[in-house]
């Protein structure tokens, strides 16, 4: 079953597109392991849950973009480092 978006295929968009998750991973690593700091106050704490909210919703919209420039899953895969379930899962929740 297909997600009715139609795939932009653009040569061109692709390798950006593919830059583009790669960045937001490594974001959303950084942002996991500032938050496993301890010693972190409350209100600092607050801060960065809020920061990893975001960075998921970066590697969300990053991944639907590369996947709509034709980015194939076994690559997505490669790039976010995530199971393939995972990634099919996000992209059906996009």
């Amino acid at each position: 079953m297909t997600s009715g978006v139609e795939p932009r295929r653009s040569e061109g968009s692709r390798p950006e597109a593919e830059r583009q998750l790669a960045a937001a991973v490594e974001r959303h690593r950084e942002v996991l392991a500032s938050m496993q700091e301890l010693g972190r106050p409350e209100s600092g704490q607050h801060v960065a849950v809020k920061a990893v909210g975001r960075a998921v919703h970066l590697v969300s919209f990053a991944l639907r973009h590369a996947a709509e420039c034709g980015v194939p899953l076994e690559r997505l895969v490669e790039l976010t480092g995530w199971e393939p379930d995972l990634v099919s899962e996000a992209l059906a929740r996009t």
